[in-house]
């Protein structure tokens, strides 16, 4: 699992394995009315579903249609007059088929009439109408009685796991491995991104410096130390007692609220069994210490350790993250800071307070798109596949993170988002600085107090702050006239 930040997971899962339970239930009864309705009134039932394929068509040509407003204008870039025209035809094409199959549709229409009229022995015209119209009307009327039944139990649970306490019910053994593998400070990751589950990268920088004594010899040459002056450990220990006093301070006005800094171990699923089989079996204790302690004091090995400063607000809407990583090889210094932003979820994803009103507007969207509602029948052949269970490994890497799918993209954040996710961008920016901040002082502090020069220490991280861009809008970043990196200069 991906470790999960700002939400628990267990509550969304239970939704929805519970959310799919009713969907399937739907599904059956959907096809049950299906054979119930071909086994008393076949002609009926062809003629309702006939209907029901017409009422899709009508709607996909209306959403081509709006679609297809504008298409074909004219451009001042031949590129983008080439591609518009190719979606333009493509458009065109679709319009045709939906065109095409709409027709087609209401042929079969007049010839199912024609035929019920055939066979049908009534008297007259009228009684005709009537017999069919009430069965066409039956059959209608049971479809959506289904679909309107399921749209309702689901916000009725979606209503009672936001009411409900989400730990009431016991859990279960593989809610348990869930519940405890979100949280676990040991991530086993696979492709290539080891932060799973903490969102979009913002900014990251590193760099190494030697460690050379303070006091320099009379000739003003600089001496390395001949064994480490400090333990990397103590330096981190440093670090996250340093960052923990912001979100602990008394004042209020200067704390830090929703800050959290663990310790943190990222190693790739082809090696996670061999080296951390004992750390991963359990969720706390011995063997996950030892386990933190080795990947510190071994920065070499496959398992990497990292300190995570993270930031809650906005509700778990925004969560920054904030990761150091400091190792002593090669006698030297070597640092690293990453940041990566959670967004709020998309306005799809997102559960407001259900309600008589919300949920009525529910029922008549699912009621508007009942064609659409109806032929998701056919994901019933899936759900064999689903109940099976997986197949057994000992450790398999994760690379999708729930919250990530269904999180805002930061490049269509300011055009589709209200007001308020200024703010929330702003307050990415905002922690990400501090922390920044907080880190570089405690290190240059702790290198003084253990007797390292710090001189280029000083050089290279006010570089970082004068010179650090944070990209996590839209828009272009244009660089003109400018010079990067060491004695570098502009000629106008």
């Amino acid at each position: 699992m991906a470790p999960s930040h700002g939400f628990d997971i267990v509550p969304v899962l239970r939704h929805a394995w519970r959310a799919w339970w009713l969907e399937t239930g739907q599904y059956l009864l959907t096809l049950a009315v299906l054979a119930a309705g071909l086994a008393a009134v076949p002609l009926d039932t062809v003629i309702t579903l006939d209907v029901l394929v017409i009422w899709y068509l009508l709607r996909l040509w209306l959403r081509w249609a709006r679609q297809f407003v504008g298409y074909g204008e004219p451009v001042d870039s031949p590129a983008l007059d080439q591609l518009n025209l190719v979606r333009d035809r493509r458009m065109r094409l679709n319009g045709k088929m939906v065109k095409y199959s709409l027709w087609s549709s209401l042929t079969v229409l007049f010839l199912l009439m024609l035929a019920s009229a055939v066979s049908s022995r009534a008297e007259s015209v009228t009684s005709w109408l009537a017999g069919t119209g009430s069965g066409v009307a039956a059959i209608a009327v049971a479809f959506s009685c289904v679909v309107a039944c399921g749209a309702t139990a689901r916000m009725l649970c979606l209503a009672h796991s936001q009411s409900a306490a989400p730990r009431s019910r016991r859990l279960s053994r593989r809610m348990k491995a869930i519940d405890e593998q979100q949280d676990h400070p040991i991530v086993v990751h696979t492709g290539h991104k080891p932060f799973v589950g903490s969102g979009k990268s913002v900014r990251s920088w590193s760099f190494a410096q030697r460690l050379v004594e303070a006091d320099r010899t009379i000739n003003g040459k600089v001496r390395e130390f001949d064994k480490p002056p400090f333990p990397a450990r103590k330096l981190i220990d440093s670090l996250k007692s340093s960052i923990l006093d912001l979100g602990e301070d008394e004042n209020a006005e200067t704390r830090l609220p929703g800050l959290s800094v663990t310790d943190w171990v990222f190693v790739h699923e082809t090696h996670a069994e061999s080296s951390l089989s004992d750390a991963l079996a359990s969720d706390a204790g011995d063997d996950v210490n030892r386990a933190i302690a080795d990947a510190i004091a071994k920065p070499g090995d496959a398992a990497r350790h990292y300190l995570a400063a993270r930031v809650e607000s906005w509700g778990g809407d925004i969560v920054t993250s904030v990761f150091a990583h400091a190792s002593l090889q090669g006698r030297t210094l070597y640092l690293e800071f990453a940041t990566y932003a959670l967004f709020p979820v998309k306005t799809d994803y997102a559960a407001s307070r259900m309600g008589a009103r919300a949920i009525a507007a529910h029922v008549g969207t699912a009621l508007m798109c009942l064609p659409e509602r109806l032929m998701e029948s056919w994901r019933l052949v899936q759900a064999p596949a689903l109940l099976m269970p997986a197949p057994s490994r000992a450790y398999t890497g994760t690379d999708i993170s729930l919250r990530e799918i269904v999180m805002l993209d930061s490049d269509v954040k300011f055009r589709d988002e209200p007001e308020s996710s200024y703010f929330q961008v702003q307050d990415i920016a905002q922690h990400s600085k501090i922390i920044e901040r907080r880190l570089i002082a405690t290190v240059e502090d702790f290198l003084d107090d253990a007797g390292v020069d710090t001189s280029e220490f000083v050089q290279r991280t006010t570089e970082i702050l004068n010179s650090g861009v944070l990209n996590i809008g839209s828009g272009n970043v244009s660089v003109a006239n400018s010079a990067v990196g060491e004695n570098s200069s502009v000629v106008m």
